[in-house]
Order: structure tokens, then sequence, then C-alpha cells
């Protein structure tokens, strides 16, 4: 099973997968870990400074903050290229998924709600992990051992209440 694990250092898992600098890609099974790749993060609007929350910009999509990847404050409603963010906060997660299609799992800290509903009917299966040392939790996995914490893991931050 090819594993995705979001990483700022290639050591320790990310506390944000959105934010992160990139991916570990390793594949696990019998018993074996065998890294494939540090993937850069060159796919999500959060890591390339598209979405401020604390500033409440974002790169906008028709009606958002201009064409492409603007930045803007809008009140769009996320349609058309770029990662459009309206009042309903609905954003695409298009780019990170096709980024990651040869992955079959992803193992992350948390994450908010849709990008996981996401990566699950894309077919990506999510683990949880309180455990920050990735190597460790990919030898668990491989070696069957690992168990998926799900209680706590949506991030909060990604409710967007208004």
């Amino acid at each position: 099973m090819r594993v995705a694990v979001p990483s700022d250092n290639e050591r320790f898992i990310a506390a944000h997968t959105g934010r992160c600098l990139g991916f570990v890609i390793a594949d696990v099974q019998g018993g074996a870990v065998n890294r494939i790749e540090y993937r850069r993060n060159s796919f999500t609007g959060h890591a390339l400074g598209l979405h401020q929350e604390g500033g409440h910009q974002h790169g906008g999509g028709q009606g958002g903050g201009g064409q492409g990847l603007g930045m803007g404050m809008g009140s769009g409603q996320g349609q058309g290229q770029g990662h459009g963010h309206g009042h309903g906060h609905h954003h695409s997660h298009n780019k990170i998924l096709s980024g990651l299609n040869d992955c079959q799992a992803m193992l992350a800290l948390g994450m908010g709600p849709r990008l996981q509903q996401d990566l699950s009917e894309a077919g990506i299966e999510v683990f949880f992990t309180r455990d920050k040392q990735i190597d460790r939790v990919l030898q668990q996995l491989a070696d069957g051992v690992f168990t998926s914490h799900p209680d706590g893991s949506a991030c909060k931050e990604h409710q967007h209440q208004h």
C-alpha cells in the first residue's frame, strides 16, 4: 500500500495537512517500509500562501478575488479556477487529490473534515495518529500493529463557523 504522510522536514508528521511543505511517500507491506520520495506540496492553496486565515484572505475563483490565483477577500461561490472561498468556504481539493493519486492511504495527525471526506471518496484511506515520528508510525502500519485514532482528528478550524 502506498501511503502519503504530510511533513515539513521528512522526519515528523506536519501538524496541519493542507499547509505542509510536502508529503513523504512510502510503500508499506509485509513488514517492510520502502520510502519512495518526498513530494513537495505544490498543489494546496494553503501551502502556496493563497490562504491567510487570520487576515481572512483567500485566493479566488470567479467572484472570490479575481480570476485564477489572485489574492483578495470576497463573497464569491468558489467557482472557476483557483481555490475560491465565499462565506460558505467551500473549496476544492482536486489538486491535492491529483497530486496524491498514486497513494492508497494518508497518515496524518489531523485534517479538516472536508479533506477527510474528499480523500475517502477518492479511494484514499485516512489513518490518524498521535505519534509524530514518521518512520515509527510507517513501520507500525507495515507490521499490522498500527491503531488509528479518529477521535478529535478533524481540525475544528476548518468548521468555518461565521
